[in-house]
């Protein structure tokens, strides 16, 4: 029984980490690398804060603005938005 009651908080603690992450906006976001990232200078923490910083930053972006192609998938480059 007490199996069961570990798993269920295990599955309920990543379902809140995963709403906290998912749900706010972009700047929250970036706020939540930039606090994983001052966590120690060697430390996994500050890693997953890079590459979590590094994530947000190109979904932000835009990953057309700049690319040969976006004329071809309907995005236009001067203004990284989908043109109509």
């Amino acid at each position: 029984m007490w199996f069961q009651n570990l798993l269920v908080a295990v599955i309920v603690l990543l379902a809140v980490l995963f709403a906290a992450w998912r749900l706010p906006g972009a700047a929250t976001r970036l706020r939540y690398a930039a606090w994983l990232k001052r966590r120690g200078e060697h430390n996994p923490l500050r890693r997953l804060g890079q590459r979590l910083e590094a994530r947000v930053l190109r979904a932000e972006g835009g990953a057309c603005s700049g690319c040969s192609a976006a004329g071809e998938h309907g995005m236009n480059a001067a203004s990284k938005r989908p043109q109509k």
